[in-house]
């Protein structure tokens, strides 16, 4: 079984008035649960130096998932080469731009605390 990003993540109970007003139908007078955002720290530089990559040039149809099945077998893992490459959305990749996909997959889940 795979390993969440969401292991880390608190969890909230969100009771701002307007969520509240607009979501009380939908999940009653308790409020809205939510994951708080993780904030993942960045590889140093001796760490990078140590992180091996395989680069991808990005093109049409290609999606972040398909790498991550691709290279880890399990497609939940994008968001690894997300953040290893810096980059919020696929939209922020150009077509012929490199993405680097980094392995093996468990030294990245080790650096990120998973």
């Amino acid at each position: 079984m795979a390993i969440s990003r969401y292991k880390v993540s608190s969890i909230i109970n969100n009771n701002d008035p307007d969520y509240k007003k607009i979501f009380s139908t939908r999940f009653g007078p308790k409020g809205l649960t939510q994951y708080v955002t993780n904030t993942f720290r960045k590889p140093t530089e001796e760490e990078l130096l140590e992180i091996e990559y395989l680069e991808e040039t990005w093109k049409l149809g290609q999606r972040l998932y398909k790498l991550s099945y691709t290279y880890y077998g399990d497609s939940q893992y994008w968001w690894i080469i997300a953040l290893f490459n810096n980059i919020a959305i696929e939209s922020d990749l150009k077509f012929g731009q490199v993405v680097k996909v980094p392995v093996p997959l468990n030294i990245m889940l080790n650096l990120y605390g998973l």
